[in-house]
């Protein structure tokens, strides 16, 4: 899944491997888009008889969303 990044010169080691080696940046941009979509439109619904989500555009956005922050940070709470 090699793509372009590597010329943009990401400073994170392991964002560049994420984005060389686990999906590609147009792929991940999509993803991150549709949940915020997702998201976007659960909060300002006002017809809550309707449901926006797209099954398969949560499970994929909600994956890669964190897999990303896994990459970037792989403790969720950090102890004082």
């Amino acid at each position: 899944m090699a793509n372009e990044k590597a010329q943009v010169g990401y400073t994170n080691p392991k964002l560049n491997d994420f984005l060389d080696t686990v999906i590609s940046e147009q792929s991940l941009a999509t993803h991150l888009r549709r949940i915020n979509y997702i998201l976007s439109l659960t909060i300002m619904r006002l017809d809550e008889t309707k449901n926006p989500i797209n099954p398969e555009w949560a499970e994929n956005g909600f994956f890669w969303i964190n897999e990303l922050a896994e990459i970037l940070d792989p403790v969720l709470e950090k102890e004082d």
